[in-house]
């Protein structure tokens, strides 16, 4: 070997170690698990680097010349960082979760002032608790105030509170979780709940929010219709008042010049807002404004307090914005009128203040295009003036005590071609120009801007690094690198036309394995060995052109002509294609999008040797149904004996009877219910009446149809044998609330689906039909419980054997349930609190068991499986050893075999593969 040779093996070395590492420990862990099952790497078809995905989150200053900043990076994951404006001050604060896999750090807020300058934190911990930290910028300094246990589907939120501390409200999820406000001075033994009473009898604060800070006191809204205010001590939390307010309500406050508050009061029932006001005190309490007479519409939004004056919009019945304003008086409320052309809509207005004045950005709409106007107000019409029109897109910065410190105000304009470019102004038509002479990195022309201002300069994220500048002028200092780490080759998107879940980039075609590869130039089509391994690898096709944005490429099933696939590169409608795996083999079957108009092809639906897909345009018109074999003249729409064209409504066509049924929706508005093997004879509607009512959920349970009716808001159970004769109403005398009936799983010839016959969500259950009738299964779940079984996402539930198991919700969190359709075969398969994992999801049934994808505390997000049964429910692999995420996504069998992608830390996202035991 070469020394050119050696120095190149050497400098790869780490890399190397760190391959081997990972695939062994994955290994290992896989094999602790589950001992006959270990997940291999199919191929590693990207070996280029990029740059690493995490970023700087937020930076916030701590006194004057430091800032803590939420940093992701390979070795940590999302930790909390600190600087003081020089690369060398730069580090790792304190790592709350050790591992690659990081931590949940968010809604950061700074508080107190100089020596005392802190900034406090929520820390979340997946599937345990939800913790509010404080930092002093120091390791040691860094301490949890609070811990939290606030249940499923909750979040800790931080407000701004009197100076030296700040308010926190635990939003629980159910009577289990009750809100709660709680004020912290930055220690452990000053934070606690506030716990106010009222007439010597407790409060509970619910739905609190809307801060707003006048001197020592912090303002809100509480109960719906009531306003509170307090020190952040129990006996100074008190109510200031109460608004009348209807039954479906909302209540937003404002301060103007901390004397007086205004409140809009918006009556959800009627789409109606009027204008409300008291002293700070809560006496004094009128209406100042009201919608006027008539009006279906009328929404007061943007409170912006400015002065002694308060801006507002109101947005009326043609969604056109206007502009008010109001000192508290009936007289001294009313619009300011901005001038527009004629035929135009002001379709948003959007606001920001800089040296007292208030800049308003109107988006004007005509039939054909849109302007974009700025202006300046003082809040008065003599003091509102046009400053310049720009054709294309512009944005307002979002307000920034800093900007005030700015000679200019500042602001994006967006060219023809979307370009953005730096514009400022004085306040005055003749200033509003382009700003020049500022470096490229100058923190002004961030984008996105996360920045903290300090006295010693500003700290800025932009290109996934914090960088620093001191002064206003030249360029900014870099404090940190992005990150390098290995390319992905699975391809993945989210182009929005396919089916969530069903975003399948592999297929099995005569012993070969076929796999859509992002090769890092391009996307291409390759073919391999099933194991990825020998000299059979080789791409077959490339994409007619690089994927934009919204561009994809998926196999939608297989025929006896060869597999089909999807491709648009986002800017084309999306293209039928075919291959056999070969390169001559792979052909344009149908490109849709070369009669006028977006059409795609959507919901495909495999049945009597043919796929069955709906073609959607994407305007609202009703879909058509087309047939393909994989040849082009096999590539058909399905046209009826009497010539109609239905198509089926998503995700409302089940295979049935050697072809499909569907629910279409006609040109005149009618609900059909129809079937078709892909012949006109055979493309029939079985009925298309439904007293009034509208049919859905369609699925196919034990060889019937099985589907829901809802006339007059309530719903009842239908069935069908695929003839008119044969589609009844079954027991008409069992009822649903609209709405309250979900999809039907076919779990051992029975049909099993949620049913709500009261007007709460916890009066959900599980129901059963059969042939002995409807009947509700007597279990104690409810509610939340149902929450993941209400969409038609099929990567929530699976039926295996006579079993459906499903991702549910419950105090206890978020995990796996299997049910037989009975009471006592109703379960979670894992007790929440024996520290098991939660979050399942990609659930795929194989055989009488599923895999699926869930996270636990010690592997992160990884591939288990279950046969309904606590000791039968295994971690298969931890494919990215430690706490860090594989993320499995796509599962799915093939030659025996169960493929999926998953991240790994040392190759990317690519393809892995797990054996399955013989059945």
């Amino acid at each position: 070997m070469t020394s050119r040779r050696l120095r190149r093996t050497f400098r790869h070395w780490p890399l190397l170690l760190t391959s081997m590492a990972l695939a062994i420990a994955g290994a290992t862990s896989s094999t602790a698990s589950a001992q006959e099952q270990t997940a291999r790497l199919v191929k590693d078809a990207n070996r280029t680097t990029v740059p690493y995905g995490g970023g700087i989150g937020w930076v916030l200053p701590l006194g004057e010349k430091r800032v803590v900043f939420a940093r992701d990076t390979y070795a940590h994951g999302y930790e909390l960082w600190t600087s003081n404006g020089t690369p060398g001050s730069t580090r790792l604060l304190k790592d709350l979760m050790p591992g690659p896999g990081g931590s949940a750090l968010y809604d950061p807020m700074a508080f107190g002032e100089g020596a005392s300058a802190k900034v406090a934190f929520v820390f979340s911990r997946p599937g345990i608790s939800n913790e509010v930290w404080v930092t002093d910028g120091t390791e040691a300094g860094t301490v949890a105030v609070a811990e939290l246990d606030p249940g499923p589907y909750s979040t800790t939120t931080l407000m701004p509170g009197p100076s030296g501390g700040f308010f926190f409200l635990n939003h629980g999820e159910g009577e289990e979780f009750p809100q709660e406000l709680h004020f912290s001075d930055g220690t452990a033994a000053g934070t606690g709940p506030l716990n106010p009473t009222e007439n010597g009898e407790p409060v509970s604060l619910s739905n609190a929010h809307s801060y707003l800070i006048s001197g020592r006191w912090c303002y809100f809204t509480a109960n719906r219709n009531q306003i509170w205010r307090s020190d952040g001590t129990a006996t100074g939390t008190t109510k200031v008042t109460e608004i009348p307010l209807a039954k479906y309500g909302s209540l937003s406050p404002a301060l103007v010049t901390g004397e007086r508050l205004i409140l809009s009061v918006s009556n959800l029932a009627t789409d109606l807002s009027e204008l409300w006001t008291c002293n700070a005190e809560g006496t004094g309490i009128r209406r100042i404004l009201a919608a006027p007479a008539g009006a279906e519409w009328w929404r007061i939004t943007d409170l912006i307090p400015s002065g002694d004056r308060l801006l507002f919009t109101v947005w009326d019945e043609i969604y056109n914005y206007q502009l008010w304003v109001s000192d508290g008086t009936e007289a001294g409320t009313h619009e300011i009128e901005l001038p527009r052309e004629d035929g135009h809509v002001t379709r948003q207005l959007t606001f920001a203040r800089w040296h007292g004045a208030v800049y308003v950005l109107a988006e004007y709409w005509d039939d054909i295009d849109a302007d974009y106007i700025l202006f300046r107000t003082d809040g008065t019409a003599a003091g509102t003036r046009r400053l310049r029109t720009f054709s294309h897109d512009a944005r307002l910065y979002p307000d920034a005590e800093w900007r005030e410190d700015e000679p200019f105000f500042y602001f994006r304009v967006a060219s023809a071609n979307g370009e953005w470019t730096l514009w400022r102004t004085a306040g005055d038509a003749a200033s509003t120009v382009p700003a020049k002479g500022l470096a490229s990195n100058h923190y002004l022309r961030i984008e996105y801007p996360a920045i903290a201002a300090t006295k010693s300069g500003k700290f800025f994220a932009a290109g996934n690094a914090l960088w620093f500048q001191r002064g206003k002028k030249g360029g900014a200092v870099r404090l940190t690198r992005p990150e390098k780490w290995t390319a992905s080759g699975a391809a993945t998107f989210n182009s929005g036309i396919l089916p969530v879940g069903e975003e399948s980039s592999y297929e099995m075609l005569d012993g070969k394995l076929l796999a859509f590869v992002d090769t890092g130039s391009g996307h291409e089509l390759w073919r391999m060995n099933p194991d990825g391994r020998g000299h059979g690898t080789r791409a077959i096709w490339k994409t007619p052109a690089p994927l934009q944005e919204y561009g994809a490429v998926a196999f939608r099933g297989t025929t006896a002509s060869g597999a089909i696939f999807i491709y648009t590169d986002g800017k084309i409608p999306p293209q039928l294609w075919v291959t056999n795996g070969t390169p001559r083999g792979t052909r344009l079957l149908v490109d849709h999008g070369a009669t006028p108009g977006w059409r795609y092809p959507y919901e495909f639906v495999s049945a009597g040797g043919v796929l069955f897909y709906s073609l959607r345009d994407g305007t609202g018109s009703p879909a058509t149904l087309w047939k393909t074999d994989g040849t082009p003249a096999g590539t058909k729409n399905v046209v009826a004996a009497d010539g109609r064209t239905p198509g089926p409504d998503y995700p409302e066509m089940v295979a049935f009877q050697d072809g499909v049924a569907f629910l279409s929706w006609d040109w005149d508005g009618r609900r059909t219910l129809w079937r078709s093997d892909g012949t006109p004879a055979g493309t029939v509607p079985l009925k298309d009446s439904w007293a009034g009512g509208s049919p859905m959920g369609l699925a196919a349970v034990d060889g019937k149809l099985i589907f829901s009716v809802e006339i007059s808001r309530t719903q009842v159970l239908w069935q069908s044998d695929g003839t008119a004769a044969g589609t009844i109403a079954v027991d008409p005398a069992v009822k649903f609330t609209s709405g309250g009936m979900s999809l039907a799983f076919d779990v051992g010839g029975v049909a099993l689906f949620r049913g709500r016959q009261g007007q709460s969500s916890n009066e959900d259950r599980w129901w059963r039909h059969d042939a002995t009738g409807t009947r509700r299964v007597e279990n104690f779940v409810t509610g939340q419980h149902f929450s993941d079984t209400s969409h038609p996402w099929k990567t929530q539930h699976a039926v295996a054997g006579a079993h459906l198991f499903y991702r549910a919700t419950t105090p206890n969190g978020t995990t796996l349930w299997v049910t037989d359709g009975t009471s006592d075969g109703t379960r979670p398969v894992v007790e929440p609190d024996a520290g098991s994992f939660s979050y399942p999801t990609q659930l795929l049934a194989v055989g009488d068991v599923v895999y699926f994808s869930a996270y636990d505390q010690d592997h992160g997000n990884e591939l288990w499986r279950s046969d309904g049964t606590a000791a039968g429910t295994v971690l298969v692999a931890d494919i990215d050893p430690g706490p860090a995420d594989s993320d499995p996504r796509g599962l799915k069998v093939m030659g025996g075999k169960l493929y999926f992608t998953a991240h790994r830390r040392d190759v990317g996202r690519e393809i892995f593969v797990v054996d399955l035991p013989a059945r």
